[in-house]
Protein backbone atom coordinates (compact mmCIF):
# COMPACT_ATOMS: atom_id res chain seq x y z
CA UNK A 1 0.00 0.00 0.00
CA UNK A 2 2.80 2.40 0.84
CA UNK A 3 4.58 1.54 -2.34
CA UNK A 4 1.39 2.27 -4.35
CA UNK A 5 1.01 5.68 -2.72
CA UNK A 6 4.64 6.46 -3.40
CA UNK A 7 4.26 5.52 -7.08
CA UNK A 8 1.15 7.69 -7.42
CA UNK A 9 2.89 10.60 -5.78
CA UNK A 10 5.68 10.46 -8.34
CA UNK A 11 3.59 9.73 -11.43
CA UNK A 12 0.69 12.11 -10.91
CA UNK A 13 2.71 15.35 -11.13
CA UNK A 14 4.46 14.01 -14.19
CA UNK A 15 1.15 13.40 -15.93
CA UNK A 16 -0.04 16.86 -15.02
CA UNK A 17 3.16 18.32 -16.46
CA UNK A 18 2.71 16.41 -19.72
CA UNK A 19 -0.91 17.57 -20.03
CA UNK A 20 0.14 21.16 -19.35
CA UNK A 21 2.82 21.01 -22.06
CA UNK A 22 0.35 19.46 -24.50
CA UNK A 23 -2.13 22.29 -23.93
CA UNK A 24 0.59 24.93 -24.43
CA UNK A 25 1.76 23.29 -27.68
CA UNK A 26 -1.84 23.06 -28.91
CA UNK A 27 -2.43 26.74 -28.21
CA UNK A 28 0.79 27.73 -30.00
CA UNK A 29 -0.10 25.78 -33.15
CA UNK A 30 -3.65 27.11 -33.09
CA UNK A 31 -2.45 30.72 -32.89
CA UNK A 32 0.02 30.11 -35.73
CA UNK A 33 -2.76 28.65 -37.84
CA UNK A 34 -5.00 31.68 -37.32
CA UNK A 35 -2.10 34.03 -37.94
CA UNK A 36 -1.28 32.26 -41.18
CA UNK A 37 -4.88 32.50 -42.32
CA UNK A 38 -4.94 36.21 -41.56
CA UNK A 39 -1.73 36.80 -43.48
CA UNK A 40 -2.75 34.84 -46.57
CA UNK A 41 -6.24 36.31 -46.85
CA UNK A 42 -6.47 38.09 -50.24
CA UNK A 43 -7.06 41.83 -50.26
CA UNK A 44 -9.97 42.99 -52.39
CA UNK A 45 -9.19 46.04 -54.51
CA UNK A 46 -11.95 48.54 -55.13
CA UNK A 47 -12.63 49.43 -58.76
CA UNK A 48 -15.32 51.98 -58.07
CA UNK A 49 -12.96 54.81 -57.19
CA UNK A 50 -11.76 55.34 -60.76
CA UNK A 51 -13.95 55.82 -63.82
CA UNK A 52 -13.36 53.89 -67.02
CA UNK A 53 -11.85 55.85 -69.88
CA UNK A 54 -11.78 55.18 -73.60
CA UNK A 55 -8.45 55.86 -75.31
CA UNK A 56 -8.08 55.79 -79.09
CA UNK A 57 -4.64 55.17 -80.53
CA UNK A 58 -3.41 57.30 -83.40
CA UNK A 59 -3.79 55.61 -86.76
CA UNK A 60 -3.99 56.51 -90.43
CA UNK A 61 -7.77 56.03 -90.38
CA UNK A 62 -8.48 58.76 -87.81
CA UNK A 63 -10.70 61.45 -89.34
CA UNK A 64 -13.40 63.77 -88.14
CA UNK A 65 -15.97 66.42 -89.00
CA UNK A 66 -15.99 69.47 -86.76
CA UNK A 67 -18.69 72.14 -86.98
CA UNK A 68 -18.72 75.35 -84.97
CA UNK A 69 -20.25 78.81 -84.80
CA UNK A 70 -23.90 79.80 -84.93
CA UNK A 71 -25.70 76.71 -86.18
CA UNK A 72 -22.31 74.91 -86.42
CA UNK A 73 -22.13 76.14 -90.03
CA UNK A 74 -18.34 76.52 -90.12
CA UNK A 75 -17.13 73.03 -90.83
CA UNK A 76 -13.81 71.22 -91.11
CA UNK A 77 -14.06 67.83 -92.82
CA UNK A 78 -10.83 65.82 -92.74
CA UNK A 79 -12.51 62.94 -94.61
CA UNK A 80 -12.86 65.16 -97.66
CA UNK A 81 -10.00 67.54 -96.88
CA UNK A 82 -12.27 70.57 -96.99
CA UNK A 83 -13.28 73.57 -94.91
CA UNK A 84 -16.60 75.39 -95.21
CA UNK A 85 -16.88 78.98 -94.00
CA UNK A 86 -20.25 80.40 -92.96
CA UNK A 87 -20.72 83.77 -94.67
CA UNK A 88 -23.94 84.50 -92.73
CA UNK A 89 -26.21 86.20 -95.34
CA UNK A 90 -24.01 85.30 -98.31
CA UNK A 91 -23.53 81.77 -99.65
CA UNK A 92 -21.04 79.67 -97.69
CA UNK A 93 -17.60 79.06 -99.18
CA UNK A 94 -15.92 75.65 -99.27
CA UNK A 95 -12.15 75.37 -99.87
CA UNK A 96 -9.60 72.54 -99.84
CA UNK A 97 -7.95 72.32 -96.42
CA UNK A 98 -6.04 69.36 -95.01
CA UNK A 99 -4.39 68.65 -91.68
CA UNK A 100 -0.97 67.09 -91.26
CA UNK A 101 -0.49 63.80 -89.41
CA UNK A 102 1.10 65.74 -86.57
CA UNK A 103 -1.92 68.07 -86.30
CA UNK A 104 -4.33 65.13 -86.32
CA UNK A 105 -2.31 63.40 -83.61
CA UNK A 106 -2.31 66.57 -81.52
CA UNK A 107 -6.11 66.72 -81.75
CA UNK A 108 -6.54 63.03 -80.96
CA UNK A 109 -4.21 63.33 -77.97
CA UNK A 110 -6.35 66.19 -76.64
CA UNK A 111 -9.49 64.09 -77.16
CA UNK A 112 -7.97 61.30 -75.11
CA UNK A 113 -6.76 63.75 -72.48
CA UNK A 114 -10.25 65.13 -71.81
CA UNK A 115 -11.91 61.68 -72.17
CA UNK A 116 -13.87 62.95 -75.16
CA UNK A 117 -15.07 59.49 -76.19
CA UNK A 118 -17.02 59.10 -72.94
CA UNK A 119 -18.89 62.39 -73.29
CA UNK A 120 -22.63 62.05 -73.94
CA UNK A 121 -23.73 62.31 -77.58
CA UNK A 122 -25.72 65.44 -76.68
CA UNK A 123 -23.74 67.49 -74.20
CA UNK A 124 -25.44 70.04 -71.96
CA UNK A 125 -24.48 71.96 -68.84
CA UNK A 126 -26.66 70.98 -65.89
CA UNK A 127 -26.93 73.56 -63.15
CA UNK A 128 -27.48 72.57 -59.51
CA UNK A 129 -30.92 73.58 -58.19
CA UNK A 130 -29.57 76.55 -56.23
CA UNK A 131 -27.40 77.91 -59.09
CA UNK A 132 -28.84 80.33 -61.63
CA UNK A 133 -28.37 79.58 -65.33
CA UNK A 134 -26.36 82.06 -67.40
CA UNK A 135 -27.38 82.10 -71.06
CA UNK A 136 -26.33 84.09 -74.12
CA UNK A 137 -27.79 84.77 -77.55
CA UNK A 138 -26.81 84.28 -80.28
CA UNK A 139 -24.82 81.27 -79.16
CA UNK A 140 -22.36 78.89 -80.76
CA UNK A 141 -23.19 75.29 -81.52
CA UNK A 142 -20.64 72.52 -81.94
CA UNK A 143 -20.77 69.21 -83.76
CA UNK A 144 -18.25 66.36 -83.87
CA UNK A 145 -18.24 63.15 -85.85
CA UNK A 146 -15.06 61.20 -85.17
CA UNK A 147 -14.17 57.90 -86.81
CA UNK A 148 -11.26 55.51 -86.34
CA UNK A 149 -10.69 51.80 -86.86
CA UNK A 150 -12.14 50.99 -83.44
CA UNK A 151 -14.62 53.76 -82.63
CA UNK A 152 -17.21 56.11 -84.08
CA UNK A 153 -18.28 59.03 -81.93
CA UNK A 154 -20.76 61.86 -82.46
CA UNK A 155 -21.23 64.80 -80.12
CA UNK A 156 -23.33 67.95 -80.35
CA UNK A 157 -23.42 70.92 -77.97
CA UNK A 158 -25.56 74.04 -78.10
CA UNK A 159 -23.51 76.37 -75.90
CA UNK A 160 -26.28 78.72 -74.86
CA UNK A 161 -25.73 78.02 -71.17
CA UNK A 162 -22.31 79.42 -70.19
CA UNK A 163 -22.50 78.57 -66.49
CA UNK A 164 -19.24 77.19 -65.03
CA UNK A 165 -18.68 73.52 -65.87
CA UNK A 166 -15.49 71.46 -65.72
CA UNK A 167 -16.59 69.24 -68.61
CA UNK A 168 -17.49 72.28 -70.70
CA UNK A 169 -14.10 73.85 -70.00
CA UNK A 170 -12.30 70.69 -71.10
CA UNK A 171 -14.40 70.39 -74.24
CA UNK A 172 -13.72 74.05 -74.99
CA UNK A 173 -9.97 73.33 -74.79
CA UNK A 174 -10.40 70.83 -77.61
CA UNK A 175 -12.54 73.27 -79.60
CA UNK A 176 -10.03 76.08 -79.27
CA UNK A 177 -7.18 73.77 -80.32
CA UNK A 178 -8.96 72.75 -83.53
CA UNK A 179 -9.96 76.35 -84.32
CA UNK A 180 -6.37 77.50 -83.74
CA UNK A 181 -5.07 74.89 -86.20
CA UNK A 182 -7.70 75.88 -88.79
CA UNK A 183 -7.02 79.60 -88.45
CA UNK A 184 -3.26 79.08 -88.77
CA UNK A 185 -3.65 77.68 -92.29
CA UNK A 186 -2.85 79.93 -95.25
CA UNK A 187 -5.98 78.68 -97.04
CA UNK A 188 -8.14 79.96 -94.18
CA UNK A 189 -6.37 83.31 -94.02
CA UNK A 190 -7.20 83.95 -97.68
CA UNK A 191 -10.95 83.58 -97.10
CA UNK A 192 -13.05 86.77 -97.26
CA UNK A 193 -14.68 87.94 -94.05
CA UNK A 194 -18.48 87.78 -93.77
CA UNK A 195 -20.11 91.13 -94.58
CA UNK A 196 -22.72 90.67 -91.85
CA UNK A 197 -23.11 88.97 -88.51
CA UNK A 198 -25.65 87.28 -86.26
CA UNK A 199 -27.70 89.27 -83.75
Amino acid sequence: MDSLRLKFAFTSPHKNHVIFLFVIILLVFTSIGFSGCAQTKPTMQSTTSSEETTTVQSSGSFNFVFGYGVGAKNQLDTFKGTYTSDMVQDPSITIPLTLTKSEKKQILDKMNEIDFFNYPDVFTITNPPAVMMTIITPYDSYYFRVEDETVTKELSWNAQNISPSEQAEKLNELIQLIKYIIQSKDEFKKLPHPTSGYM
